[in-house]
């Protein structure tokens, strides 16, 4: 019974997420197309691509979640922002933070009807998963990007993690980081699987909580490439340690 319930509830989510995505692309064009000239960060198209987020954690009737830390008052200004990845409900968590920035996402994201349109009017940058050449694209233009003012998102993990723990952290966005002399913006983040978990479109409770934690920013003046391991080990252990206070209260929370 549990199970068809499920089945259920998931049919009602991602039908209306569909209809929510699909009203919002028509919006986000409108506003790409009335701002692209003179914004070319696409930070208007952006925000209004993603400010959809808000509607699409609400068509699950019972998906609560909690933001805490603080965002700095210039984030959508040069920061490299990181986050560990559960699932693809985290890009809608972040989401609700409502800064401007330009996202690396697998190139078949941007494939798909409507989303992956937004995506593009967004400025969002695809990466080939295994294709060398495809990573070392996006990290140049990643890096062009923060040079112009601009911040991006990613996730140092590379892929979602089915365990719920943090996955081990690929050097790209600190050797970034440090490239450009940007801080970095790590967040932590856990529930997300918990609401749509990895491999299926069926939701996996009808009940789920998510938390959101934003830590502070870890700066990178003067450092060198040769500082990218220990970096890299550094933020991981301080995004660990938050995910763990993370974690105990999700589970509080029943």
């Amino acid at each position: 019974m549990e199970a068809l319930r499920l089945k259920l509830l998931s049919i009602w989510v991602w039908a209306a997420a569909s209809g929510i995505i699909v009203g919002n692309t028509f919006l986000t064009g409108l506003v790409w197309l009335l701002t692209s000239p003179f914004d070319p960060h696409r930070a208007l198209a952006g925000r209004m691509f993603r400010v959809a987020s808000h509607a699409v954690a609400g068509a699950h009737p019972s998906w609560t979640h909690k933001i805490t830390g603080t965002l700095p008052p210039d984030v959508s200004h040069g920061y490299v922002i990181i986050s560990n990845h559960e699932s693809h409900a985290d890009s809608v968590l972040i989401a609700h933070l409502g800064f401007s920035a330009r996202w690396l996402a697998k190139e078949e994201l941007l494939k798909i009807p409507f989303l992956g349109w937004m995506m593009r009017m967004a400025g969002d940058i695809p990466v080939r998963r295994g294709d060398k050449d495809s990573g070392k694209e996006a990290m140049e233009v990643m890096a062009g990007h923060l040079r112009d003012g601009g911040s991006v998102v990613l996730f140092p993990e590379g892929t979602r993690s089915t365990t719920g723990t943090l996955g081990a952290f690929k050097d790209g966005a600190f050797k970034l980081a440090i490239e450009t002399q940007a801080p970095i913006l790590p967040m932590v983040l856990t529930g997300c699987g918990n609401a749509l978990p990895k491999g299926g479109w069926v939701l996996g409770k009808a009940h789920a909580f998510a938390r959101l934690h934003v830590l502070p920013p870890v700066f990178t003046h003067g450092l060198t490439l040769d500082d990218v391991e220990s970096l890299r080990d550094r933020v991981r252990a301080q995004m660990e340690e938050a995910h763990t206070r993370l974690v105990d209260e999700v589970r509080a929370h029943g």
